[in-house]
């Protein structure tokens, strides 16, 4: 959740008065890690800095941080994930609580200010792939409690990783913390883009350097993938090279308040191990995570004039040439006669991709191919809400 406020109201964005966010939230000034600001300089590899840029605007991540109990991966996973908010403006999905304000500067030098907090972990929509989950950092505390090494071959690990696989489609990255990857499942483990290991410096030092815990903490950095810098982890062992590709120390005090200001997490949060125990079952046209089971159109509802609509225009792409069946997804909605209700176009998006459908572009200009589609699966769907007739909608 993201709402604007001026910093002397508490007024919304459209000039509405409202309650605004709570007064004890911590305000992070953008021009503190933004250029050369303190945070920046307090981090050897920042997310805009160094040689590498972490650009999550342009690219999407799956990043580990890793660390013994302790260590300070949530609290680094935290500290980052505040960067790419006030980076990159975009929203939070997690299974922990996040919460804090940031100082804006206008063009013309006045402040407002903005209210960030996070949304928790929707499951069904993440497996679903939902059209919801867009542009987002989903990050998950305690990630092994989730996706086990020791349940690869459940429905629940198989969905997860598919939707890590296609993440790029719909520009999220995936923050995880664990202790060690081995901990989280097999496919991945293979996926994870950038590795950042941490020790907290007080434990290093001793109770008499007078540092407290989360106050210090050196980090190492390793591309796993090779999609940072270009040459992974690997392909430097095998040259006999050191695998770092940068060290430094991280300075997180920001996050912790004062007694004035709630911390922006809670380190002592517990994780709610019994949610992430959910199961998934899943069958021709319907799904079942948790307890709750719906056909798939009872859980997602099309009218029926925008089916019949979608069945017409779905089968006269599918009866191109295999090859010739991408087609802007725009032009794609603009096929409707009299547009679709918002509800109608998000559900249909679900379907499209429940059936098969493979999606590219970027978040200026997306396509959506048919090749590979199920379309009997869809026409079966679609008939099934109807009157099981197919003829050309109204």
């Amino acid at each position: 959740m993201v709402t604007v406020t001026t910093e002397k109201n508490q007024s919304s964005a459209n000039g509405s008065t409202n309650q605004g966010p709570p007064e004890d939230l911590v305000i992070l000034d953008e021009k503190y890690f933004l250029g050369n600001g303190p945070a920046n300089a307090h981090t050897s590899s920042s997310m805009e800095g160094g040689s590498y840029s972490i650009r999550l605007d342009r690219d999407s991540y799956v990043w580990l941080f890793s660390g013994r109990r302790g260590a300070g991966k949530s609290v680094a996973m935290t500290f980052f994930i505040v960067f790419a908010v006030i980076l990159y403006n975009m929203r939070i999905i997690s299974n922990y609580a996040i919460e804090f304000l940031i100082r804006r500067y206008r063009p013309d030098g006045k402040t407002y200010l903005q209210h960030v907090k996070n949304e928790t972990i929707d499951f069904e929509k993440l497996l679903m792939q939902s059209d919801d989950y867009k542009h987002v950092i989903i990050a998950l505390d305690e990630a092994p409690d989730i996706i086990s090494h020791l349940a690869s071959q459940t429905w629940k690990n198989r969905l997860i990783n598919a939707f890590v696989r296609q993440i790029r489609h719909g520009f999220n990255s995936l923050f995880i913390a664990a202790q060690d990857d081995t901990l989280i499942d097999k496919s991945l483990r293979w996926q994870i883009d950038i590795e950042t290991a941490y020790k907290d410096v007080s434990r290093s030092l001793g109770d008499n350097s007078g540092i407290e815990p989360g106050e210090e903490i050196d980090v190492k950095w390793y591309d796993q993938s090779g999609q940072w810098t270009g040459e992974s982890t690997k392909d430097k062992l095998r040259k006999g090279e050191d695998p770092i590709v940068d060290e430094g120390t991280l300075y997180p005090r920001f996050l912790f308040g004062d007694e004035k200001h709630k911390a922006v997490f809670d380190s002592w949060q517990d994780i709610n191990i019994v949610e992430s125990l959910f199961r998934v079952d899943m069958r021709m046209s319907s799904v079942k995570i948790g307890s709750e089971s719906k056909d798939f159109l009872d859980k997602y509802p099309i009218g029926e004039k925008a089916l019949r609509a979608a069945l017409d225009n779905v089968k006269k792409i599918y009866q191109m040439p295999e090859g010739d069946r991408a087609v802007w997804l725009k032009g794609f909605y603009s096929s409707f006669s009299g547009g679709l209700a918002e509800q109608d176009r998000s559900n249909l998006g679900k379907l499209l991709s429940e059936c098969g459908i493979r999606r590219g572009g970027n978040k200026n200009k997306p396509w959506i191919n048919f090749d590979g589609f199920d379309y009997d699966k869809f026409k079966a769907m679609v008939l099934s809400k109807t009157d099981g007739q197919e003829k050309a909608a109204e």
